[in-house]
This record gives C-alpha cells, sequence and structure tokens, in this order.
C-alpha cells in the first residue's frame, strides 16, 4: 500500500510503508497488553477525546490513563508543522512509546497534504504509523470541482 492514495466519501487514507498488521498484533500479545476477545489491540481515536486534549497540560495524563486501561493503539489528529499536542511529534511518539502504546494512523489536514507534506509523512513513518487520514473537508470544497482538486491534490501527495 505504500505509495498509493484511496479516496472514500470524501475523505484519504495512505499507506505509510507498514504492511503486516499481524507482527504487530502478536508483538503487542507477546508483551502482555490487553487485547480483544480475537486477540487484536485496543485502540483509541483521540479525536473522541479533543475537548480534553485541546489542553495540551492534560495530554501526558490522558495518553497515560488510557494506556492504562489498556488502550495500546492510537489515532492521533491536530499535526502541525512537526507537532503534535504541543510537543514536536518525536517528543509525543516518544512519550506515547513509554507508556507502553504506538501511534497507528493519524488524522492530516488538507493544509498539511498541500504544505510540507514530506516532513509529515517522515514524522508518520518515525513513529511507525501504517496510516494517515484525511478526516474532513471543508464545506466550500464539497463541490463537483472541489472534490477534484482535492482527489488531485491527494494523489500528487502519494506519488
Amino acid at each position: 500500500m505504500a505509495n498509493t492514495a484511496l479516496a472514500v466519501a470524501g475523505t484519504a487514507v495512505f499507506g505509510c510503508g507498514k504492511s503486516n498488521v499481524e507482527s504487530t498484533t502478536s508483538a503487542d500479545t507477546a508483551t502482555g497488553s490487553k487485547t480483544t476477545a480475537s486477540g487484536m489491540p485496543i485502540g483509541i481515536q483521540l479525536y473522541t477525546l479533543r475537548d480534553i486534549l485541546k489542553d495540551n497540560t492534560k495530554v501526558k495524563d490522558t495518553i497515560k490513563q488510557l494506556a492504562d486501561w489498556g488502550y495500546t493503539q492510537l489515532e492521533t489528529f491536530g499535526y502541525s508543522n512537526g507537532n503534535l499536542f504541543g510537543m514536536t511529534s518525536k517528543e509525543f511518539n516518544d512519550y506515547v512509546k513509554s507508556v507502553g502504546a504506538q501511534v497507528t494512523s493519524g488524522h492530516y489536514g488538507i493544509d498539511v497534504i498541500r504544505g510540507d507534506w514530506a516532513k509529515a509523512v517522515a514524522d508518520a513513518k518515525d513513529a511507525g504509523q501504517e496510516f494517515m487520514v484525511l478526516p474532513w473537508l471543508a464545506e466550500a470544497d464539497r463541490t463537483a470541482d472541489g472534490y477534484k482538486k482535492i482527489i488531485e491534490d491527494v494523489n500528487k501527495a502519494a506519488e
């Protein structure tokens, strides 16, 4: 899935080059992490906690609590200029790993895709992310021409 993009219902998902989810699942299971009945690790989309996480002073405590509750896979949001939640991407991901979790995917705005996409991809790969997601489109982009432009930009970014 490396170097491919998929646009579906106004969102896009980019593969970051990791292709074997089973090895991650096995490693997590081998370390004693909590899993679902089928053996899959438990994950959470951090956007569901956006009201708490908008306060950067609560991010580390929230991530630690999630890991303590058994959430070992996280999907981030809000990446901007190499930063997540008031930290560099590396600082954030190092902290996540220190509490026994990992970032497996993240939300990236169209501004990131049209901007310093190479840096965002490098940060995602360094974090071990499997997917980069365009989760939302502005109302003004939800036209035939807007969708064509988004598709063009996403396909260019996936090259």
